[in-house]
């Protein structure tokens, strides 16, 4: 019988992992959550691979630290010195930030109880970061007896993160700054199809590319920079 409860809290783990690892602004709070995630995961291994790739990311956190890890984080993901490396699903979609993602992810979030902190996230909605804690907080919810929670977590996988994970995670591992990050790119592949086949989802292949260039597709395509601003204390925040 499956225990959903445990592989609840394990998938919230992880995705509580990558999206620290692929944090926006990385901080000492993001290191703290991988250091500390890295532990619960390399407790209970899911397989071979994972535990191997845990034990040397283990390793890099602690004689790395946190300096470590924000200097790889900062000459993979913003340095004009290396090879770019897009973190929103809008642009490997469409080779383009704040395109048709960005609103489906805005839809996705206006579905559930929760929104987005623009204070303490300044970056778009479809960005990897806020997609994994988007999930992470769905399977909470749903953990705490929402079932739709679940639905819409599936949903996001599906239909915005299936979409661009496989090529963001074949970009880390083979950026020429990559170290720590190729092992956590690494695990992030392994960890995507445990859920596809949790999840029972077919791998997605990229889309053609679409020309948001052309006034036809652009018109009414785009929202405001920001959602409308609402009361946070009303929803729950990410």
């Amino acid at each position: 019988m499956i225990d959903f409860q445990a592989i609840s809290k394990a998938r919230m783990v992880f995705y509580g992992l990558f999206a620290s690892a692929f944090a926006f602004n990385f901080t000492e709070r993001e290191y703290e959550s991988i250091r500390d995630n890295i532990k619960l995961l390399s407790s209970h291994p899911i397989n071979d691979l994972s535990a191997v790739l845990l034990y040397e990311m283990q390793q890099t956190v602690d004689t790395e630290g946190y300096e470590g890890l924000k200097k790889e984080s900062d000459q993979i993901f913003f340095s004009p010195t290396t090879t770019m490396l897009p973190t929103t699903a809008s642009y490997y979609f469409e080779r383009r930030d704040d395109g048709s993602q960005r609103l489906m992810m805005i839809d996705y979030i206006l579905q559930s109880k929760f929104r987005k902190n623009a204070e303490e996230f300044k970056e778009n909605e479809d960005h990897i970061e806020f997609i994994l804690l988007f999930i992470q907080r769905l399977i909470e919810d749903e953990l705490n007896g929402n079932e739709e929670a679940g639905k819409l977590a599936k949903d996001v996988f599906a239909n915005i993160l299936d979409g661009m994970i496989d090529q963001f995670s074949e970009n880390v591992i083979n950026h020429e700054k990559a170290s720590f990050y190729r092992n956590t790119a690494v695990l992030l592949n392994s960890f995507v199809e445990m859920e596809r086949q949790y999840l029972e989802i077919e791998q997605h292949a990229l889309p053609e590319v679409k020309d948001m260039t052309r006034p036809g597709l652009r018109k009414g395509k785009l929202p405001p920079r920001q959602m409308q601003k609402r009361n946070l204390e009303e929803f729950g925040s990410i």
